[in-house]
């Protein structure tokens, strides 16, 4: 009982982090609709602008999510 009481546990973080996950993708996507529209109410400039920066913040994100999964070690 103590093994499968340690996997149901182990079973519920991993859930806690895949919501988590869920959750900040649902927010990043949710805020590049709202930039989408005011960009596309300002112009195209500022648009063509407005994707770059949010590309360089998205690739920095992901970098230092990586980074600091990896810098945790190996999962069991």
């Amino acid at each position: 009982m103590h093994i499968v009481r340690e996997l149901v546990g182990e079973l519920g973080d991993e859930l806690t982090e895949h919501r988590r996950s869920a959750i900040a993708v649902a927010a990043a996507a949710l805020a590049l609709v709202l930039a989408v529209g005011v960009a596309s109410l300002l112009g195209s400039y500022v648009a063509v602008a407005l994707f770059a920066v949010l590309g360089m913040v998205g690739t920095g994100v992901a970098v230092l999510v990586l980074t600091a999964r990896n810098a945790q070690g190996p999962r069991r």
